[in-house]
């Protein structure tokens, strides 16, 4: 693995974290050790690289400057593993107290081999209190010669005492430029050449972890023609990416309110396979640096627009945890924004219409409710929807006929992106099932919300939930609209081609 073969040796191969290093060598040169040590920070970011030169440099016999030297016999011991005298504990594995008991007996010997013995207890955070109540006493009363280096990434969850009894050192996430730096020496030494772009992608892929890069460049590395320069687009097909021109594209439809080509370019992200949660995130570093192009350019308009999606994508990367129908996460996004009041387009597009169903010219500050006109007097009498709620609620008995309000499904798709959203203030797990859910009428003209799944329909049903969803509707479409609920497992079948929360006919009326 290259970040094996490349880990570095030295204090002056480290990359990306010069204060500690220079404090560490520093207090080498002049023998002032520590007894013990806490390094945290991000994972990939050199903790542990560190505590093995550190632990070399404790035992070099040719010490130059705080720098071990790599060659003498105990360098080389521990490079190669066989040091006695540096023991590494992984605390995810040995996290009760009988390890550390078990370390404390050993700690009673002397150094075998070399100067000082070295304890590295990696992944601290995952020892039990009991272990953490006896490594305190070790770290209290150290015996001579024995220095610890406690490394994690979740020092959060280390008890003040242990914190209180050690020299801590915060770890940072590198730069990209210093993850190209890393990774154009290993390529140099593999004899591999790549260009400036496929670089950036590589290192941006790594999000500031030099394990991570390394990892995502040996990758690239093992499904490269050989002879071949690493390009780009290489690195994005292999790492299942969308072509950056796509996502520029689709971030400019967006911009420019183009529902029907933002999802054509979406759909043709799909049916390439690209990951969702992966062009999610493609699409929010994008808008990210057209924020920041923004604040250089102090265009305030366009900052708005740019927050706007950002939030947007944010909210659908974390919806798309739980939705049944990832797809349809993102499709909604894209809906809000372009149909919707999403964004405050004035800096490229003047304000577009509301986005009421063209075709049917309906008010939707009105409720979704038909009219029923007939001279006669109706032999089947709607009731005010403020009455019947209570009657509905917990219940999912059929309707009787004085309950039912005839609806229309379309009028209220048109605002059902608003009842979800209206939805999350509430409850995330109601936001999945009715991001899956389809929208029919009943025998007698009432609303009935489809779901794929029993456990669905139960949580539909339940009494807590129907005064949820009645709030959100009254809050919605200004009344309170009684509802049944189904079971129908075809909605999630891919040939019935649901694009939009089962209702095609609808999306492509919203798209004329």
């Amino acid at each position: 693995m290259l970040y094996r073969k490349y880990r570095s040796q030295t204090f002056s191969e480290l990359i990306g974290q010069d204060d500690i290093v220079r404090i560490l060598r520093q207090s080498l040169v002049e023998g002032r050790v520590a007894h013990a040590y806490l390094f945290t920070g991000p994972r990939g970011t050199g903790k542990t690289s560190t505590a093995r030169i550190m632990a070399k440099a404790l035992n070099c016999l040719n010490l130059i400057d705080g720098e071990p030297c790599n060659q003498c016999s105990n360098c080389i011991g521990i490079v190669e593993g066989r040091f006695l005298d540096l023991v590494e504990i992984d605390a995810a594995s040995n996290r009760g107290i009988e390890e550390i008991r078990s370390l404390k007996e050993k700690m009673g010997f002397l150094p075998v081999e070399g100067k000082n013995k070295v304890y590295i207890v990696d992944e601290v955070h995952m020892l039990t209190g009991e272990a953490f109540n006896a490594l305190l006493k070790t770290l209290e009363e150290p015996p001579a010669n024995v220095i610890f280096i406690l490394a994690t990434t979740e020092v959060h969850k280390l008890p003040a005492t242990i914190l209180s009894r050690t020299q801590r050192f915060d770890f940072k996430l590198a730069g990209d430029e210093d993850i190209i730096a890393k990774l154009s020496k290993i390529l140099k030494s593999e004899g591999i050449e790549a260009d400036q772009d496929a670089m950036a992608v590589i290192a941006r892929g790594g999000m500031g972890s030099f394990r991570d890069s390394e990892t995502v460049l040996e990758k690239i590395i093992s499904s490269r023609v050989d002879g071949k320069i690493l390009t780009k687009k290489h690195v994005e097909d292999v790492l299942g990416y969308a072509d950056s021109e796509i996502v520029t594209g689709f971030l400019n439809f967006l911009i420019g309110k183009k529902t029907e080509k933002a999802l054509q370019a979406f759909n043709e992200v799909i049916a390439k396979g690209i990951n969702m949660q992966q062009f999610v995130k493609q699409i929010l570093e994008a808008t990210r640096l057209k924020v920041l192009d923004s604040v250089r350019s102090n265009d305030k308009n366009a900052i708005r627009v740019f927050m706007q999606i950002i939030k947007e994508f944010n909210q659908a990367a974390g919806d798309l945890k739980f939705a049944l129908v990832p797809q349809l996460t993102v499709e909604m996004t894209i809906l809000n924004l372009t149909q919707g009041g999403g964004t405050d387009t004035n800096v490229v597009n003047p304000p577009v219409q509301s986005r009421a169903n063209p075709i049917q010219q309906t008010k939707l500050s009105e409720p979704p409710i038909k009219k029923v006109v007939d001279e006669k007097p109706s032999s089947v009498p709607l009731v005010k929807l403020q009455d019947v709620s209570e009657n509905v609620v917990g219940s999912d008995e059929p309707l009787t006929d004085q309950e039912v309000i005839k609806v229309d499904i379309n009028q209220l798709y048109l605002k059902w992106l608003d009842v979800i959203n209206e939805s999350r203030v509430h409850n995330h797990h109601l936001v999945a099932v009715l991001s899956g859910a389809v929208l029919r009428q009943n025998e007698q003209g009432g609303l009935l919300i489809v779901v794929p799944y029993q456990y669905h329909k139960d949580r539909l049903c339940g009494a807590e939930t129907r005064k949820i969803v009645q709030s959100v509707f009254k809050k919605v479409y200004g009344n309170e609209i009684p509802y049944q609920c189904e079971i129908d497992k075809s909605i999630l079948k891919k040939d019935n081609k649901i694009s939009f929360a089962g209702n095609q006919d609808l999306v492509e009326n919203l798209l004329q």
